[in-house]
């Protein structure tokens, strides 16, 4: 459905900017908010959601919907930096694991480089240890392009949205200390 992307994005942008009390570090915020929400909320669930490697946006409306979803967990959540570690967590397995197919094939040319080591002649263990190192260049290629494409997405938003987060506190930190100090 073409609307879902367009959807969760405009949902997920009006979350972040909706939320009561402003963000840390903001001048409505007088130092740290706390969190507006439970961690364990509906509105988390439906962020998790968007943020998982098996998300039902397809294609390109899966990118501006998960910015915008990021943008509202770092707002929302009262732990932002551990409920990002664990959305990155979930799309690094899931870039990284090897498909099926290619890791069936593995074990087979481990078993077949066993038998081949076990043999004696020299040629035939030369080729055994060229097989083994097949296995780690193809291991490579066994990685899906677009879980690829969306862990890379997902670490440099998250890493440009904690850098924020990070100066929104810093931010917080030193009004709060103006503000002592007088």
């Amino acid at each position: 459905r073409v609307g879902d992307g367009a959807l969760a994005r405009a949902a997920a942008a009006l979350l972040a900017r909706a939320r009561p009390g402003g963000n840390a570090g903001t001048k409505e915020s007088a130092g740290v908010a706390l969190p507006a929400l439970a961690p364990d909320g509906v509105v988390f669930a439906a962020l998790a959601k968007v943020l998982s490697p098996g998300s039902s946006l397809s294609g390109r409306a899966w990118y501006p919907a998960a910015e915008q979803s990021i943008a509202a967990l770092y707002a929302l959540h009262p732990d932002p930096e551990g409920a990002a570690s664990d959305v990155i967590r979930s799309f690094a397995a899931a870039a990284f694991k090897p498909k099926k197919k290619d890791a069936d094939a593995e074990s087979t040319d481990a078993k077949e480089g066993e038998d081949a080591a076990g043999g004696g002649s020299e040629a035939e263990t030369e080729e055994a240890s060229l097989e083994k190192k097949a296995p780690a260049t193809s291991a490579a290629s066994a990685v899906d392009a677009a879980q690829l494409s969306r862990f890379l997405f997902v670490l440099g938003e998250v890493g440009l949205r904690h850098l924020v987060h990070v100066e929104g506190l810093g931010r917080a930190v030193r009004r709060a200390r103006v503000a002592r100090d007088r």
